[in-house]
């Protein structure tokens, strides 16, 4: 491929100079192709938020110790010892699970996966 330097080197004839016209363009877009796969490859890898990452990995573990603490007083929760927990049962019971009862509703609603309005546990 061709250069634009000084003039110290330059072509003579005819021929010379016309595949130079030709050569500089050409050069000039595969040097901006190599340029542009480089940053699109970068672009396809954007860096972790890491604060992000963390706060999401926190969320999981407050959530697993919140689910086995809700196992473990399952008996406790379950007022009329039916086999499930009822969501006003777990409201009841927010204070010995450190929760709000608005808190212990939200949880409640994402266990109902099911939403028939009770939680089945294993006693």
């Amino acid at each position: 491929i061709t250069t634009v330097g000084l003039g110290d080197y330059a072509p003579e004839t005819q021929a010379g100079r016309a595949f130079s016209l030709l050569m500089i363009p050409f050069g000039l877009a595969v040097l901006g192709l190599a340029v542009s796969l480089i940053f699109a490859r970068q672009r396809a890898f954007p860096p972790k938020d890491v604060s992000q990452a963390s706060r999401k990995k926190a969320a999981n573990s407050n959530a697993r110790a919140l689910l086995a603490a809700i196992k473990s007083q399952s008996r406790a929760i379950d007022a009329n010892r039916d086999g499930s927990i009822t969501k006003d049962e777990l409201i009841a019971a927010a204070p010995i699970l450190n929760l709000s009862p608005a808190k212990a509703a939200e949880l409640f609603d994402a266990l109902d996966v099911e939403k028939i309005g009770r939680v089945k546990h294993s006693a």
